[in-house]
């Protein structure tokens, strides 16, 4: 088994890769990925080559989801929308391969032949390329983040307490504790003593005691019970005003289903209409008089300001138009195109109908949603790509807002779990209550 190089890796690379995948049922093998590959690295000269198999090979298997979704999206030539979703595995497969060959570099160049020291060498190695995934792993198109939905630490949100020390440690310390755990499991595997296995146990503790000493789960607030999801998409139509009173007829029966409602909410871009903020009929058609009720909505639309396109969310009040807020961060292909991407037929596979959103540059300030609670606006990628939160309302919940109709699709609703797990580790790491919506499913996540 030591000489099968590819074999650990490939193995190291699946594990992984499952936990995402499968993430109610297999979330536990994440502390496992770890192993196989320091215990190649321990037996081997790892390479540039090797980075490149592992990397394909995990990111490839975490993407499939949302790079089918983003595929299946396209609108023209399966052969031209192939090219950013193999190139995107392929960039980051590159940086895996670099991080590998300077890793092996170091090792050599320090003659650090003690199985200690590499296994040292190669745990930090780990450690800081995922702190690269994490923050920096997107910078080539054109801004600096992190893919945060690929951290080793997310799948441990569906069991909150094994995060209890988030909070306390930051997502950087409790990291280093997740891959101590590794080491010194693979310390063990290696050499086979009673110290060794001692020193395993010892790293289990802080997960133990996490366990064991988390607070135990608050019941929801009783607001909760008046926000009502209303997960219907309307697309763009020539006739406006048919489109306002046919959204207006969906709250009407709303409000009959659930007399206890007080907010609505719309997923984000489920409204298909650019000019939603001028059109008069909302309050005819949005108002108690249709509705049945004195009621708030939350609708995902767009908004187009001086030929500037926006994907924005409104509320609205009793059918008047209270505040809205522009998303302040774009997916990449979904909403916009990087320069070095952006050419006639990839930009016309995605945005033939409707031009690339831009990045709001407006205040996130809270809405007054319901008569005893305001909460702060998050549209998708915003809750997920913000490290930090991007607001300075620390004590009021997020109502977050988000279109997982796209993963809807065999093969790709594991990204629907992975998205909602994410916003729980989101809800952890920041201390914030989340209303979560989106077109699948509502939800709401304690801090």
């Amino acid at each position: 088994m030591k000489n099968n190089t590819y074999l650990l890796l490939l193995i190291s690379a699946v594990l992984y890769a499952l936990p995402f995948l499968f993430i109610h049922q297999l979330w536990w093998l994440v502390f496992l990925y770890p192993i196989p590959l320091l215990y190649a690295a321990l037996y081997n000269r790892l390479t540039f080559l090797h980075g490149v198999f592992w990397g394909a090979i995990s990111w490839g298997l975490h993407l499939s989801g949302v790079l089918y979704a983003i595929i299946s999206m396209a609108q023209g030539s399966w052969g031209y929308a192939l090219i950013p979703a193999v190139g995107i595995v392929l960039y980051q497969a590159f940086f895996v391969g670099i991080i590998f060959w300077l890793t092996q570099s170091l090792i050599e160049y320090s003659r650090s032949l003690k199985i200690e020291r590499e296994l040292g060498i190669w745990t930090v190695a780990l450690f800081v390329y995922t702190y690269w995934v994490d923050r920096w792993c997107l910078f080539v198109f054109g801004r600096v983040e992190g893919y945060q939905l690929m951290h080793p630490l997310m799948p441990l949100a569906k069991h909150p307490a094994l995060l209890a020390l988030l909070p306390i440690l930051g997502k950087v310390g409790l990291t280093a504790l997740f891959f101590v755990v590794a080491a010194t499991a693979t310390y063990a595997l290696v050499r086979r003593t009673l110290f060794s296995v001692g020193l395993c146990a010892l790293s289990l503790l802080p997960w133990l005691a996490s366990a064991l000493l988390a607070q135990p789960h608050q019941p929801e607030p009783e607001w909760v019970s008046k926000i009502v999801t209303m997960p219907t998409i309307f697309p763009a139509a020539n006739n406006k005003v048919a489109m306002v009173r046919a959204a207006g007829d969906e709250f009407a029966y709303i409000v009959r289903q659930e007399p206890n409602a007080q907010l609505i909410v719309m997923p984000e871009s489920s409204y298909y209409d650019d000019r939603l903020a001028e059109r008069n009929e909302t309050q005819q058609f949005w108002a108690d008089n249709h509705v049945g009720k004195n009621i708030n909505l939350l609708v995902g639309a767009f908004r187009r300001d001086d030929g500037i396109f926006y994907n924005s969310v409104y509320w609205y009040k009793n059918g008047q138009l209270q505040s809205y807020f522009d998303k302040r961060h774009t997916m990449v292909l979904t909403e916009h195109i990087p320069s070095f991407l952006n050419f006639g037929q990839i930009n016309d596979m995605y945005f033939r109908a409707y031009p690339q959103r831009c990045i709001g540059c407006n205040e996130r300030t809270p809405f007054a949603l319901l008569d005893e609670q305001s909460f702060v606006p998050y549209v998708c990628s915003e809750l997920f790509f913000n490290e930090r939160p991007d607001d300075n309302y620390q004590n009021m919940p997020i109502i977050f807002v988000s279109n997982d109709m796209w993963f809807d699709l065999p093969g790709s609703r594991y990204v629907q779990d992975l998205m909602e797990v994410g916003a729980q580790f989101k809800a952890i790491q920041w201390q914030r209550d989340i209303v979560y919506t989106s077109v699948s499913r509502m939800n709401f996540i304690g801090k």
